[in-house]
């Protein structure tokens, strides 16, 4: 019903043009916690296809105090992440990333119409964890949707490790919308974790 009253509202909104962009309170106390490389095969939470060529991936920890999973819910949010090659300390769009933009907590994924725990009954205080995925190296052509006139990004973090910058974002049909600060993967905590991963 609420979801019903949410579609009728933003169809009315529309119509009237009366809409509006509203930005909800976001979490912008996003820290870095730690980075580890792991195979894709083995993360039964991205849901990944079966048969699948090998991958790496490096899975970045990070901290926020805010109970994400309560905040989708509540808002009815499709969340995900952004992720990109920093440019002066911060998220580049140009230099953006990535296929994966889903966002975990201990209980997989967080998303708006799936009864599951909150982010906070993980136990972790007084920040919670939650963590992401990106590839070690891409061609820059597989799992992307390409953007107008936006070349696709290659790289391969083994060879030319670099600090990475991503952010959490969130919205819903209705117009609400988050976007957390902006958060630094170092470059030295990248090539530590591919090493000890011996990719």
């Amino acid at each position: 019903m609420k979801r019903l009253y949410m579609l009728l509202s933003f169809a009315a909104c529309i119509e009237s043009a009366s809409c509006a962009m509203i930005e909800t309170r976001s979490p912008n106390d996003l820290r870095f916690l730690a980075t580890k490389a792991v195979l894709l095969e083995e993360q039964p939470e991205i849901g990944a296809p079966s048969g699948r060529p090998s991958r790496m991936m490096i899975r970045v920890d990070f901290t926020a105090n805010e109970d994400l999973q309560k905040i989708t819910k509540k808002f009815e949010y499709n969340i995900g992440n952004d992720t990109s090659f920093c440019t002066n300390g911060q998220y580049d769009d140009a230099r953006s990333f990535g296929w994966l933009h889903d966002v975990y907590d201990k209980y997989g994924h967080i998303e708006a119409y799936r009864e599951r725990a909150s982010s906070s009954d993980a136990g972790t205080a007084p920040a919670i964890t939650y963590h992401l995925y990106f590839e070690v190296m891409s061609d820059g052509k597989h799992y992307v949707v390409l953007e107008k006139n936006k070349k696709p990004i290659a790289y391969d973090l083994r060879k030319q490790p670099a600090d990475v910058c991503f952010w959490i974002r969130g919205g819903n049909m209705m117009g609400d919308h988050f976007r957390s600060n902006t958060v630094v993967v170092p470059a030295a905590e990248l090539s530590k974790a591919i090493t000890a991963a011996g990719a």
